[in-house]
């Protein structure tokens, strides 16, 4: 991959942004520049720089960004109002001293990246900086280095002066004489120097990434359809081949299995189908299973499942050969019945909620005098603890620094400031004992040099107000999760996002609410392409096949590992709507949308519940019903871990049957 420089050269894309400059108008490396942050709003509404106000030149449409002042006496009559609420002139605003808190009366300027890249495809335009980072930016990838296949071409030198392929370096085998492949230092083309850990790890951790090989992997795998993928995909854990038999530990048993590409499907010999009858299953506390099947004409079969999901045995037996019916295996864990006979059953749908729940949490906050308070009341701009504590309290914190000779850092505003606080004492000035110049000097960061008692003056002599210190208005108290996991800001709690990995800084409840609702198809037959499930018409209000959403009063919820909450005990509907109702926005609230235009309820289809819907309505579930069945009930749904044992069943078949009689 290369980079186009701008007099129509050409350059490797791995030299960009590699701090050196390549192209001869550098473009190859990032360009930084001021770029201010601070914004004034006129009185008509605009927006205009900060460093506009007080120009000279009226920039606002009604000119209030410049000073007036009273014909006759001559005294100011525009004002600033500063981020705590004083007022100063606004002749005292850009004027190179701060007057404000916070120094809110001057521009603010950060030190940015103007340079651009454009992604091959054109789908996104990123700074330079980001290309040639070690992380794909661009769709496309284009903003990083591919690599010509082929035979490996990079060497690590050994420190004798002789040379191996870098592939062999940090590969646990001293393969120079010295065996220096192996030591604890390796040293990148550009001089720098990492752990010699960091070679052959798959990451560039070189800047010019020589720590990696550019070996290829030259072999080929035949995939069991006829494909053939890259050797070095095989085991890799991610399935390449269509039928996925990269990624599958064939045995002499497995070998009697084909791929059936028209039913997308392995077929042993003798594929054991879902059938009718009743599965049921016992999952043991180490993850394995004990499945039975019993089946209309009095056959029984058992299967028994390892924690890694694959089948240890499968042993079939008829009850004319005494079969008792007793379980043997499976030692507690989830007891779980599957009847495959349903008289009536809604069509596999959930609906995975991005949201907050409508119902709120009946958590309490200790204040520090003993009283509990309702959590909603914390950071919620009123005290209600005696000592404010359930509110955030701010205070100044600085984040500049001194590097005393010693290495030492001290705060900036230790400098000057009377008392020596680096351990040698060079953070105050010093003067020569007979002509009493001063000494001791302050390096800016752009290189220029000042004297050190012109640093914590109060007045900026540095570019970038390097010579001065710097504070940011911060939270400084703190809420510990209920699970001691982290120590939050109090700022954060209550505030619509989850910090705390147990969610303890939001009260909030269980349950569906306003929010955004994705509407997705579950279960092994979809899975296993053997049906594409269609809920109905969204068009036809009349139509028997079509479905309804329904508000319910839930006490049960349960998450579930792709994101959907599985609910149970609910009682009656509290509201219910056809799905061609909310279609036609005949419903206040409730929003749908065909995603794939198909005039029917499909998988990908969406729904949005506002908090127009009727306030009155107490509700905390939402679900899809067809009739009196509701598509959460579904076995389908009720039970995907154990569906996914029955996909296992299903595709590894026969080949695996033991008869207990043999």
């Amino acid at each position: 991959s290369f980079f186009d420089c701008d007099d129509g050269s050409q350059i490797y894309l791995s030299l960009v942004n590699n701090g050196v400059s390549d192209c001869a108008d550098e473009e190859d490396e990032p360009t930084y520049e001021e770029v201010e942050y601070s914004e004034f709003e006129c009185s008509s509404g605009d927006y205009i720089y900060l460093s506009e106000v007080n120009d000279g030149s009226p920039n606002c449409p009604a000119g209030d960004d410049e000073p007036t002042y009273d014909p006759i006496t001559q005294e100011e009559t525009s004002t600033f109002e500063c981020w705590d609420g004083s007022v100063i002139d606004l002749s005292q605003v850009n004027d190179g001293t701060y007057d404000c808190p916070y120094e809110a009366d001057e521009p603010y300027y950060e030190y940015e990246d103007t340079s651009e890249f454009e992604c091959d495809d054109e789908s996104n335009i990123i700074p330079l900086s980001y290309v040639n980072d070690g992380g794909e930016d661009c769709e496309d990838g284009s903003d990083e280095p591919e690599y010509e296949q082929g035979e490996e071409l990079s060497v690590f030198t050994c420190n004798d002066g002789s040379e191996v392929p870098l592939s062999s370096v940090n590969d646990g085998m001293s393969d120079c004489n010295d065996g220096s492949d192996e030591s604890k230092i390796f040293e990148c083309q550009d001089g720098n120097e990492i752990p010699v850990d960091e070679v052959n790890n798959g990451w560039e951790n070189c800047q010019d990434g020589s720590d990696e090989s550019d070996i290829d992997y030259l072999g080929s795998y035949t995939c069991q359809d006829g494909n053939e993928i890259s050797l070095v995909s095989v085991r890799d854990e991610n399935m390449d081949c269509n039928d996925g038999s990269d990624e599958i530990y064939f045995d002499d048993i497995f070998e009697e299995c084909e791929w059936n590409m028209n039913i997308n499907l392995w077929e042993c010999s003798g594929r054991v189908p879902i059938s009718e009858g009743i599965w049921s299953g016992v999952m043991a506390s180490d993850g394995s299973w004990t499945i039975t099947l019993e089946e209309p004409e009095n056959s029984i079969t058992i299967i028994t499942i390892t924690p890694e999901m694959s089948i240890a045995s499968i042993t079939v037996v008829d009850d004319e050969e005494g079969w008792d019916g007793a379980m043997t295996t499976g030692t507690g864990g989830i007891d779980m019945s599957l009847n495959m006979n349903l008289e009536e059953a809604a069509p596999p749908f959930v609906v995975e909620f991005n949201g907050i729940p409508i119902s709120s949490g009946d958590a309490t906050f200790d204040c520090n005098d003993g009283t509990l308070i309702a959590f909603s009341a914390v950071n919620d701009g009123n005290d209600d603890c005696s000592e404010s504590e359930d509110e955030p309290q701010y205070e100044e914190v600085e984040y500049s620094e001194f590097e005393c000779s010693s290495g030492d850092y001290i705060y900036l505003s230790e400098v000057n400031d009377g008392s020596p606080n680096c351990p040698a004492g060079d953070d105050e000035p010093t003067y020569d004992p007979i002509t009493q110049e001063e000494t001791s000097t302050f390096e800016c960061w752009d290189g220029s040099v000042i004297d050190l008692s012109q640093v914590n003056d109060g007045t900026y002599d540095c570019p970038y107000e390097a010579d001065e210190p710097y504070y940011e208005y911060e939270d400084t108290s703190e809420f510990e999760c209920d699970d001691e996991s982290n120590i939050i800001p109090l700022s954060y709690v209550n505030d619509g996002g989850e910090d705390c990995e147990d969610g303890s800084d939001e009260n909030l409840g269980e349950g569906h609410g306003h929010g955004w609702y994705d509407v997705s198809a579950m279960g092994q037959s979809l899975e296993m392409e053997l049906i594409e499930w269609n809920g109905g018409s969204l068009t036809d209000s009349m139509s028997a096949d079509g479905m309804d959403l329904v508000l319910s009063m839930c006490d049960s919820f349960e998450e579930r590992d792709n994101g959907y909450l599985q609910v149970s005990e609910c009682g009656v509907d509290v509201q219910r709507w056809s799905l061609a109702e909310i279609f036609a926005g005949e419903v206040v609230g409730i929003e749908f949308y065909d995603e794939d235009g198909s005039g029917t309820l499909t998988d990908g289809d969406s729904f949005e519940i506002t908090e127009d819907l009727d306030e009155t309505l107490e509700w905390n579930a939402v679900r899809l019903a067809k009739n009196s069945a509701y598509s959460d009930e579904n076995p389908e749904v009720v039970l995907p871990g154990f569906t996914a044992v029955l996909g296992i069943v299903s595709m590894l078949g026969a080949a695996l049957l033991v008869r207990k009689n043999e």
